[in-house]
């Protein structure tokens, strides 16, 4: 199909990199918080070791990331989200047959390496050629496929607390196969005559992905960016693993922490598409700014909740925050580095979101067990990101605009 059919090509491209985002956020990245508790029941763990293995999940997007950067280059995104499918499936299979610890953190290592193989280090780059003209809302509409994902954590709850914890990831196995693996080979780039007009130097000697590497780390623009994205990243990380054990250890039902997940989520994809359309109109460091105070407000409201009536408002807040900071970060690369080694940079920024990733839900775990309570884990969180803010604030507005080269 090209561009001369009567539904642009690009709509479907949105269609597999969202479709698939929205899937493993739903049953691995938003839904593994309705197994802990499960997990805890059933083997007896302390919270520290089940939140251990998003850690092993954190470190393998932040390794993976720079090589997937390079691996989009080279083969392009299509065959990544395929591998992402196929690999989604093995996981979620052996996920469901876990009998000890080795186990699970196996089955956490085959799933975090799909997930780095579906990240946006992925998906931004094919996004960003069919939607030259408004990139920052095509990437929040596209980040808004794990947003709404949350959508489906109250029906997890329900197969979970129904049919189990095994059978509902060997269900998951099924739908990985007979959705993910269709949607990936949706996915192309654009024809060379729309690559031409997205990228000025297309006639120059495209930079390897070394030199890409090599030159961006010398910028200071990429080493805030990279701090900025770290700071902020901690709550979220400890907030996904977290939301249901912590709303059932302030007295909400299984049920009703699944609905606030859903809250979380709706604000995410708000935030998303929010932030992603004020930030191709006013400056992308402001929107970030804006994003990040919500997201620390929002945490602190819910570090001090103990009720429906404080926790939604918390969510909506924190929720849209975040969902704000994860479309601005892609944005902000782009109009900093441009569109030339997209990929690799997106690779290399993604390791400090791995700090995040790996630190914070243990964290939070450990911090649980020792005095039974979540609060100062909360508040630590919403410190670390409000150092986030004199980071993008101190970050030069490039000159060039985004569809030239990266800045020399």
């Amino acid at each position: 199909m090209s561009r001369k059919s009567p539904i642009y090509y690009g709509w479907f491209v949105l269609l597999g990199c969202a479709g698939i985002q929205f899937f493993f956020s739903a049953t691995f990245m938003n839904g593994f918080t309705v197994y802990f508790n499960p997990l805890v029941d059933e083997f007896g763990w302390s919270y520290a070791i089940v939140s251990l293995a998003t850690t092993f999940r954190g470190f393998e997007i932040g390794v993976f990331s720079p090589v997937v950067g390079f691996f989009v280059d080279k083969f392009g995104p299509r065959k990544l989200l395929l591998t992402s499918s196929i690999l989604g499936v093995l996981g979620f299979l052996l996920f469901s047959q876990i009998q000890s610890l080795w186990t699970y953190f196996t089955a956490f290592v085959i799933l975090g390496i799909s997930i780095s193989l579906s990240s946006s280090v992925v998906i931004m780059p094919p996004i960003i050629k069919w939607f030259k003209k408004r990139p920052a809302l095509a990437m929040g509409i596209v980040l808004s496929g794990s947003a709404i994902s949350g959508l489906l954590v109250p029906g997890i709850v329900w197969l979970v607390d129904t049919s189990g914890w095994r059978n509902t990831l060997f269900y998951f196995a099924i739908v990985a196969a007979v959705l993910c693996i269709p949607l990936s080979l949706l996915v192309k780039d654009p024809p060379v005559t729309d690559n031409k007009q997205i990228n000025n130097t297309v006639t120059a000697k495209p930079l390897s992905t070394r030199e890409t590497a090599k030159n961006v780390i010398k910028k200071r623009n990429f080493w805030l960016l990279s701090l900025a994205i770290a700071f902020s990243g901690f709550a979220p990380a400890a907030i996904s693993a977290h939301q249901i054990p912590y709303l059932v250890s302030v007295g909400m039902s299984r049920e009703v922490a699944g609905w606030m997940v859903v809250v979380f989520s709706l604000s995410g994809m708000v935030g998303r598409l929010s932030f992603g359309w004020l930030g191709d109109i006013i400056d992308k460091r402001l929107c970030f700014v804006i994003s990040v105070l919500l997201q620390t407000i929002g945490l602190v409201v819910y570090a001090y909740s103990g009720s429906v009536a404080t926790v939604f408002p918390s969510l909506v807040a924190f929720g849209a925050g975040v969902g704000g900071n994860v479309t601005l970060r892609n944005a902000l690369q782009l109009e900093f580095f441009g569109i030339s080694g997209f990929a690799v940079i997106q690779g290399l920024l993604l390791v400090f979101v791995t700090i995040g990733l790996m630190a914070a839900p243990p964290l939070a775990g450990w911090i649980y067990d020792s005095v039974h309570a979540y609060r100062s884990a909360w508040i630590i969180f919403a410190v670390l990101s409000l150092i986030a803010l004199p980071l993008i604030v101190s970050a030069a507005k490039p000159k060039v605009q985004t569809n030239q080269a990266p800045e020399k």
